[in-house]
């Protein structure tokens, strides 16, 4: 699971109608497991009480109990990535045969979770959790049905070099809509070095989120982890995203890859963002089936 090149899941039980850990749940990240990465990519509910089995003819045809830990979750993920991946070719493209941008927009998708002990649940703001990655995944369909206008969302990858910056501009450049209620935006990048040579690290980013005030661009959140994904989320209760113009800006902090195809000290890094209202409110739809972002 700790292979840079593994989207690895988490499991998450529910009790009582509450998300929780179960005893198994798997963990990672430290500096020799994963380099210092949180390994953990996204979390999914396990211990199903229904399941199908191998044979149709059986019955009952389902059986209770069983599929619990990693192998009940990481099924989920998988059936969602592969939703996505049909949804996003039927409406984009053949960019998602790239599994960088599937990745990445599956971290965009997931809730943030960080802490399921507290009272209330506990949400990442900047980076992933050791336990939940990018919290609990929430599969979306990024078009206008599925999204709660104003909203936006865009994906791409860019080269990053060393010590250089890039920025992604959200809406064109313009001041974003009146009634966006929160920005989120995931990074995700691969290294080669990190499979070739143990213990030789993997390179390393710096992803902000800004705003224009004035005439300068303010930091509102920044992921400088050691990890080789990034995520930042900011919502309206202490400025409201909608009264600037924004972007994200990732600057590599220590990158030494040459065979990305970026050139000498530079990697090609996958990004997702989304800019939206919360309120689900558009119609019943997106109401019955989409939950608002946690916010503060």
């Amino acid at each position: 699971g700790s292979a840079i090149g593994a989207f690895t899941v988490s499991p998450v039980e529910v009790s009582d109608n509450e998300d929780v850990w179960p005893s198994y749940a798997s963990m990672g990240g430290n500096a020799t497991e994963g380099e210092g990465r949180t390994v953990i990519d996204i979390a999914a509910h396990t211990n199903h009480n229904l399941r199908a089995v191998e044979n149709a003819a059986m019955t009952p045809q389902y059986d209770s109990g069983g599929f619990n830990g990693s192998s009940g979750a990481t099924p989920v993920i998988t059936g969602a990535a592969s939703l996505f991946r049909e949804f996003y070719a039927n409406t984009y493209g053949s960019g998602i045969d790239d599994p960088a941008r599937l990745y990445v927009n599956l971290l965009l998708m997931g809730d943030g979770m960080s802490d399921l002990d507290a009272t209330p649940p506990d949400y990442n703001h900047a980076g992933y959790s050791g336990r939940l990655g990018a919290g609990i995944l929430r599969l979306r369909s990024f078009d206008s049905a599925g999204l709660d206008a104003p909203a936006q969302w865009k994906t791409g990858s860019t080269c990053v070099g060393d010590s250089l910056a890039v920025n992604v501009d959200l809406n064109g450049g313009n001041v974003l809509p009146a009634g966006v209620d929160y920005i989120k935006a995931t990074t995700w990048w691969y290294d080669h070095g990190h499979d070739n040579s143990p213990g030789a690290g993997h390179d390393k980013y710096t992803l902000q989120l800004q705003r224009l005030n004035g005439s300068i661009w303010t930091n509102y959140r920044t992921d400088a982890s050691e990890d080789n994904k990034q995520r930042v989320f900011y919502d309206s209760v202490a400025s409201p995203p909608g009264s600037g113009e924004w972007r994200l800006r990732i600057t590599g902090a220590d990158v030494s890859s040459d065979g990305e195809g970026c050139g000498t000290n530079s990697n090609r890094v996958h990004w997702a963002v989304l800019f939206e209202e919360n309120d689900r409110d558009d119609d019943a739809t997106l109401n019955t089936y989409v939950r608002p972002e946690p916010e503060d």
